[in-house]
Parts: C-alpha cells; structure tokens; sequence
C-alpha cells in the first residue's frame, strides 16, 4: 500500500505525462477513467495525486464545456515533464501515447454526433440527433416518439450506426427515382 519514494514520483509524472499526451483537458472523469484502463493505480491514489499536482501548481483544474472541469498542465507541469520524462518507463510511455490516440478520435467522434432526448409530456419525447464536422452542422433531425424506450433505441443506434444511416437519409433524399411525377 505504501509506496516508495520514487514510485511516488513516476506516477505523478505518468498523471502529468497522460495530460501531455491527451493535449486537451477532458473531464476529470474521462481522465480518471483513461489512467485506470492504462495503470494499476486505484481510484483513490490518482485523486490523491490529482490533487497533489494541482496544488503544487503541476496542474491546474480548468472549466470544460456542459459544467464539467478537468486538470491540464501548467508551465511547471511542462517544464518538470520535460525534464524528468526519461523516468516513466518507455513502454508505459508507448501505451500511454497510442491509447491517447485512440482516445481522443473517440472524444472527436463523440463531439460530432449527438443524440439526445428528453420528456415533452406523459406520452411524448423529443429526440434530437445531429452530426457536426468542422464546427459545422451537417444534419439535425428532431423527432417525436411515444415512449422513453424509444427514444433511447433511437439514441443509441444513432450513436452505432450515425455513418450508415445518415449516408441512407442523404442517398434517399437526392435519389432522383424517388420524386413523385
């Protein structure tokens, strides 16, 4: 349970190294979450080192959209990674980075296509599904559906399957054999 000394300070400078990596600051849970799938660290320890690195200004809390807050680095977090990086072991530092990788493709993705709903009334639900590239909106659809199961079908094969099924709208709409004559 005890750790040394130097064990200590490579998973401090894993925290700050996984923040360098992700290059955006991303909620705390989100972190939390990358850094348990990557080390054997528990939930506690990393809050614990969390909040360590903040307060001797390695890392700062910084506000992220929809009222969530995450740490980034600060300059002396940079300048200390800088310094002492060779002392995370480079195979934690490949893993890190390629699972950086693949996570923010996941967080770019998750940014470009929502779908969400929300209770009208006792017998509707409003579901809203959008696909965003580059800051701008390529399609929205709002639908009204009777039940709450649907409305999370709805959203979740969105989430699935938004590629497919925004290519079938888009194909149904400039097929020219589907005009009325």
């Amino acid at each position: 349970m005890f750790e040394s000394t130097t064990e200590l300070a490579q998973n401090k400078l894993i925290l700050l190294y996984s923040m360098k990596v992700l290059e955006i600051p991303i909620p705390n849970s989100e972190f939390i979450q990358f850094i348990l799938e990557n080390l054997s660290l528990n939930y506690f320890m990393i809050q614990q080192y969390l909040s360590e690195l903040a307060g001797a200004s390695f890392a700062e809390i910084c506000p992220i959209q929809d009222d969530h807050s995450g740490y980034a680095l600060t300059k002396l977090g940079e300048d200390t990674l800088l310094f002492f990086e060779d002392r995370i072991p480079e195979a934690v530092r490949h893993q890190l980075t390629e699972n950086a990788l693949v996570k923010k493709s996941e967080r770019v993705k998750a940014r470009q296509v929502t779908g969400h709903y929300y209770k009208k009334n006792d017998t509707e639900y409003i579901v809203t599904l959008k696909v965003v590239e580059n800051e701008t909106l390529l399609f929205s659809q709002t639908l009204n559906v009777v039940s709450q199961q649907q409305a999370k079908l709805i959203c979740k094969n969105w989430h699935m399957e938004s590629g497919a099924i925004f290519n079938q709208i888009l194909e149904s709409l400039t097929n020219e054999n589907n005009t009325a004559e």
